[in-house]
């Protein structure tokens, strides 16, 4: 009869534990790239498009920093979502 600390059960709790951090740090990893590499490609698409249709309407605006107004404004209705509400969940969905 083995009395260790890793007796029986408790080894494969431990490497059963950590397969499943293995897994959600890969995840978390693979989602973080994909997203920098969406939102890249978003920014991209947004500098042309806009700038583009700006220039059209005449209006010399430079689309960088509309886009980032954008995000800042963005995150400003978010925080003061969040400051009025103290919902987490209604912050998001804002």
């Amino acid at each position: 009869m083995s009395t260790g600390i890793l007796a029986g059960g408790a080894a494969w709790l431990l490497t059963a534990g950590a397969a499943l951090l293995l897994a959600v740090v890969l995840a978390l990893m693979s989602l973080a790239r994909g997203g920098a590499v969406a939102g890249s490609r978003y920014h991209r698409s947004f500098i042309g498009n806009v700038g583009r249709r700006l220039n059209d309407l005449l209006l010399f605006i430079d689309a960088r920093r509309l886009f980032q107004w954008n995000l800042v404004l963005g995150l400003l209705v978010m925080a003061t979502i969040w400051l009025l509400s103290a919902s987490w969940l209604l912050m998001l969905l804002g």
